[in-house]
């Protein structure tokens, strides 16, 4: 983050410097420069500017003194007094802290002279946002959003990472409300962008799949008036023929990706072998081809790297040298991770999960040569509300007809998907746990020499912890 003033927040923000019972002068603390902004207390160093959210369960005013503790000296507040312990503290009082961090993220934003490419989607988003960073960086300076910043939060957070030092920025936006990604794209303002799919993850708060999509596309209202490029999943029924759906006022050119040759980038003679993938990739459109060998496996990460190398072919990258960055690869911790552990093949993809990426998993283990045991760990999809018990008996039916070996499933919800593959006639074990410990005890225990373990659920079940144990058994 290049340095600002703390007089030239207060012009970005509309707010202004809270003078009562501050030990230094306004003038000086006008001037103090401000290098980093954070939003955990713990993070609290020289040059930090805090930013304490207002949360549903925690106001993070609170921990302001937490943050003076470790070195932070500027602070957002929205508040009118300052914390006992502080006097030297330089609050800045705001109307809204989170709004003023927006502000100042689209200060930096309209400063950056480099290429924004927004990425969203149902399903597959960091992934994609990885790959496609990997891609253009065969030839281009990329900043790539880090962790989980796709948020309200994350997404101006990234704004303020931007800098003239990179060519483009690849930002991950994700929403689960209405009205969310409307808010990113005027902080963002991509001016070309990516959406993976469209599925049922927040279907609970959103009600469809075509406000989904109506949502997710609000991406795009803030490309130029003279357009942009919008690459879209060809194979998705739901994006196939978005055209229509784009406004009439931006010229908006569309670019397909899938697995079908119905798309401007496709993937064909696709094979897997051990923990690889080996497919073509094919640009429709000039008939040029690339044999790629993926070090990951699975339909959905196939999609998602003929995705990126597409997207680097569009903005200038030789093919040849986006293939290669695909080659060298590796997947994210929790994000499809294929490990040995003691002659067991973890495959960690507990970060998060929908319906449809739990298929994709599902799909993922069948198509594994090993000669143990397919083991399907699924714990309970999160945010599907009234929705929930269906879509869950939807992925029960479908690993019904798969070739696996047990399929176990941990928690209230997750037991539907039990039960549908049951109902379905599955040939394989079928077991249903309230919770991970009842897992390990009774599953992780009895695993042996070339067994298969597949394991995804959402975050909130903690299934990184039956990993983790696995790891340390």
């Amino acid at each position: 983050m290049n340095s600002i003033s703390v007089n030239r927040i207060c012009e970005i923000t509309n707010g202004s410097i809270l003078t009562d019972g501050l030990k230094i002068t306004p003038a000086d603390a006008g001037t103090t420069e401000v290098s980093h902004v954070i939003i955990n207390s713990k993070e609290g160093a020289p040059g930090t500017l805090f930013v304490p959210i207002v949360g549903e369960h925690t106001d993070a005013h609170d921990y302001i003194p937490d943050a003076y503790e470790r070195g932070t000296r500027v602070c957002f507040t929205s508040r009118d007094k300052r914390l006992p312990g502080t006097s030297d503290m330089i609050y800045i009082r705001v109307e809204d802290t989170k709004k003023a961090l927006q502000d100042l993220g689209i200060y930096y934003r309209d400063r950056f002279e480099g290429t924004v490419f927004g990425i969203t989607g149902s399903v597959g988003k960091t992934t994609t946002k990885e790959m496609v960073a990997q891609t253009l960086s065969a030839s281009y300076r990329v900043l790539k959003t880090s962790g989980n910043k796709n948020s309200q939060i994350g997404v101006p957070l990234m704004m303020l990472e931007l800098s003239n030092d990179y060519d483009y920025a690849v930002i991950e936006l994700g929403m689960s409300d209405f009205g969310e990604m409307a808010r990113l794209a005027r902080i963002a303002r991509p001016s070309c962008g990516l959406v993976t799919n469209i599925g049922v993850s927040h279907i609970g708060q959103l009600g469809s799949k075509e406000n989904i999509r109506r949502e997710k596309l609000q991406m795009i209202n803030c490309f130029p008036d003279a357009g942009g490029v919008l690459f879209v999943n060809g194979d998705d029924e739901m994006l196939k023929d978005v055209k229509p759906l784009l406004p009439a006022d931006k010229d908006i050119t569309i670019k397909t990706f899938g697995l079908s040759d119905t798309c401007d980038y496709y993937a064909e003679n696709i094979r897997t072998a051990g923990e690889y993938s080996d497919f073509t990739f094919v640009d429709k459109g000039t008939g040029e081809r690339e044999q790629v060998v993926l070090p990951i496996i699975g339909n959905h990460n196939i999609l998602d790297a003929v995705a990126a190398i597409g997207v680097a072919k569009s903005l200038g990258v030789e093919p040849a040298r986006a293939k290669h960055m695909m080659e060298v690869y590796r997947p994210m911790n929790m994000r499809g991770h294929i490990e040995n552990i003691k002659d067991v093949v973890l495959i960690d993809d507990t970060y998060n999960a929908s319906p449809d990426s739990m298929k994709s998993g599902i799909d993922m283990v069948e198509s594994i040569s090993k000669k143990g045991s397919k083991i399907v760990i699924l714990a309970d999809i999160l945010e599907l509300g009234s929705f929930s018990e269906e879509l869950h008996r939807e992925v029960g039916t479908y690993a019904a007809g798969k070739k696996i070996d047990r399929l176990i499933t941990v928690g209230k919800e997750a037991a539907y998907i039990a039960e549908a593959a049951k109902e379905a006639g599955a040939g394989f074990e079928i077991k249903s746990y309230a919770s991970n410990e009842g897992v390990y005890e009774a599953e992780i225990t009895r695993l042996g020499a070339g067994d298969v373990v597949y394991m995804k659920g959402s975050r909130g079940m903690h299934l990184d912890e039956l990993a983790d144990a696995l790891r340390n058994r």
